[in-house]
């Protein structure tokens, strides 16, 4: 199965069984999210009424046929009705506005193997209201005060400094 026609059934799944009215999860390929949300994070998302969405909720949608989870960073108002403002908390742009009917559901929890983060617990909450105040700049501040997230380290490549110290 190549890699769009897998996106698409996970896509697929996660939709079909939230909007049933149950959880899903699907595990994250990405870094717009970073530093809090991480490639290969297991992403659980819940039911959401897009009317109850609120300034700092993680929410699942659909962008140009792809499954997204991003922060809301605000709302709008037009003829067609209110669409959500977001963003990935390492982007320096914000979404194109999300429509209702984009929007598949709230993401409650991320797991890893280090453990998880229930968002729904008070201190989280107040973090994700924070990111989210803090977006307009967030990217700016990752790009500048944590490089590591834009590149990647190459490794030294093993030479006598490597091997200098084990004596011979």
């Amino acid at each position: 199965m190549r890699r769009a026609e897998a996106d698409l059934f996970v896509l697929e799944l996660v939709r079909e069984s939230v909007a049933g009215g149950g959880p899903s999860s699907f595990i994250v390929r990405g870094r717009s999210m970073r530093p809090l949300i991480r490639e290969g994070m297991t992403v659980h998302v819940e039911p959401l009424d897009p009317e109850r969405a609120r300034v700092g909720d993680v929410i699942a949608f659909t962008l140009h046929g792809r499954l997204v989870a991003h922060r809301v960073i605000g709302f709008t108002g037009g003829a067609s009705g209110r669409t959500l403002r977001t963003k990935g908390d390492a982007r320096a742009a914000a979404d194109p506005p999300v429509h209702a009917g984009d929007v598949i559901g709230r993401v409650r929890r991320v797991t890893s193997r280090r453990g998880s983060i229930d968002f729904d617990a008070p201190l989280w909450r107040t973090v994700n209201r924070l990111a989210a105040f803090l977006s307009p700049i967030a990217g700016v501040l990752l790009i500048t005060c944590y490089p590591p997230l834009w590149r990647r380290r190459a490794r030294a490549a093993p030479g006598p400094a490597a091997d200098a110290g084990r004596g011979g």
